[in-house]
């Protein structure tokens, strides 16, 4: 891992660290807000706070965030589509209408492999996710999306495994000792994607802070990482 990259993943720490706590304050007070309405019992039932002193927080440009939490629960959002030789743009026009999010193309990355927007798609599916759904469209042409600047971007796969993003996962339901927290850590460089750690030569990076992980990576392994945690939630301790 070169300097420059040890450098900004060590400014990124004080940031995030600061995030981490401005969000969790955040929920503290939706939480006492809750509790102080008349349907007290009923706000609070709606408020579940081991969820919320989970979520993920994306560390990026503070006024794309939300644009890219939309994306991101449109990627798990149910879709339908029917297409036969459908141009790829003009899938892409489909997706983007029917779940109202921006999807632009990295032309500069497709031209390079060659790649042409108007590539034919044949491609029926019902009720399964927009994530799924994009990984079916794009695997047949080597390629891949990410979250961008508040759009989906399609790009190259190469081109999608370098573009790294800063998130904080607090796990501190997962791992209050440190010890946990270390076999934690472990469990996450063994299962999610074990090659493209930097303690195997790989480009992301995984430190712990307090009781979250600080993780720089690129967009499946974020979601791969998400998906296990997930995962390991649900399992009685």
């Amino acid at each position: 891992m070169n300097k420059s990259f040890n450098h900004a993943l060590g400014v990124s720490f004080a940031a995030l660290v600061i995030a981490s706590e401005a969000h969790l304050l955040a929920q503290e007070d939706e939480v006492a807000e809750a509790r102080s309405h008349p349907f007290a019992e009923a706000a609070t039932e709606t408020t579940d706070r081991s969820v919320a002193d989970t979520a993920t927080i994306h560390i990026g440009h503070c006024a794309a965030l939300l644009g890219e939490g939309r994306i991101r629960a449109a990627l798990d959002e149910p879709t339908s589509c029917d297409f036969v030789d459908t141009p790829l743009d003009d899938v892409m026009a489909y997706l983007e209408d029917k779940h109202q999010i921006e999807i632009e193309f990295d032309r500069r990355a497709l031209d390079d492999i060659g790649i042409d927007s108007m590539a034919p798609v044949n491609l029926s599916v019902h009720g399964i996710t927009l994530r799924s759904a994009l990984h079916l469209i794009l695997d047949d042409y080597d390629l891949s999306f990410v979250i961008d600047y508040e759009v989906l971007l399609i790009t190259t796969i190469e081109d999608a495994e370098y573009r790294m993003s800063l998130a904080i996962y607090p796990v501190h339901d997962l791992a209050p000792s440190d010890a946990e927290m270390d076999e934690l850590m472990e469990a996450v460089l063994a299962t999610v994607s074990p090659l493209s750690w930097d303690e195997a030569g790989g480009g992301c990076v995984m430190r712990s802070v307090g009781k979250a992980l600080l993780v720089s990576a690129n967009c499946e392994i974020h979601e791969e990482l998400e998906q296990v945690l997930a995962g390991l939630r649900k399992v009685p301790r």
